[in-house]
């Protein structure tokens, strides 16, 4: 091989060495609040493509998962009912633009085009109302148990269903973990009301606190 010739396939084999690492190096993630999580997650649940039967998705379980993160994040107060009512109801797949993605979670645009995003708890601040949050979430699951047992019936399949969904959106962004999903479904299954020490568990407050909110 001429040297010449061989001196430009290295250099171009160092050039992509150079871009590839590059290209790497640029995709740094964008630490926001958990409340612009769950906000933009909402947003990217209601861009999705519409469920393709062919695949085997359900459009019965694709509106569940959309409708309970809504929910939740309603409850929790990621949203407000007036955000819930004129932004998410009746308008899963119906994509929203770059522009009114930004505006709705108080992201940049550019960060939104980029669409890499993580939350990081760096303030007692963020680590309390990520609590809130999961708290919200066992208080949903534990009042569906609770329901059932009063009306003297076990957990309906479309209660199932429901609690799965609060459970999966959490489980999505980070927010709790797969044991602590594990611990949240198995009471549902099994008809057990959710004890304050599981509570505790998956909220990160110490039943002490839970109890005197109780009060």
């Amino acid at each position: 091989m001429p040297k010449a010739r061989k001196e430009k396939e290295m250099a171009n084999v160092k050039k992509k060495k150079s871009v590839k690492k590059n290209s790497n190096y640029q995709k740094t993630y964008k630490y926001v609040t958990i409340d612009q999580l769950c906000r933009k997650t909402l947003c990217d649940f209601r861009n999705m493509e519409p469920p393709r039967a062919e695949y085997g998705e359900k459009p019965e379980v694709d509106q569940n998962l959309y409708d309970t993160a809504v929910e939740l994040c309603c409850v929790a107060g990621a949203i407000t009912k007036e955000e819930k009512t004129e932004v998410f109801d009746g308008k899963n797949h119906h994509p929203m633009t770059d522009e009114e993605v930004s505006e709705f979670t108080d992201i940049p645009l550019h960060q939104v085009q980029k669409n890499l995003f993580a939350f990081k708890i760096k303030t007692s601040d963020d680590y309390a109302r990520a609590s809130m949050i999961k708290l919200a979430l066992c208080d949903l699951v534990a009042t569906m148990i609770q329901n059932a047992k009063d009306e003297g019936r076990d957990v309906t399949e479309e209660e199932q269903r429901m609690a799965v969904g609060y459970i999966n959106f959490c489980s999505f962004i980070g927010l709790i973990s797969d044991e602590q999903s594990s611990l949240l479904y198995f009471p549902i299954k099994q008809n057990q009301p959710i004890e304050l020490p599981m509570i505790a568990s998956v909220t990160g407050l110490d039943v002490e606190t839970l109890q005197k909110m109780l009060e």
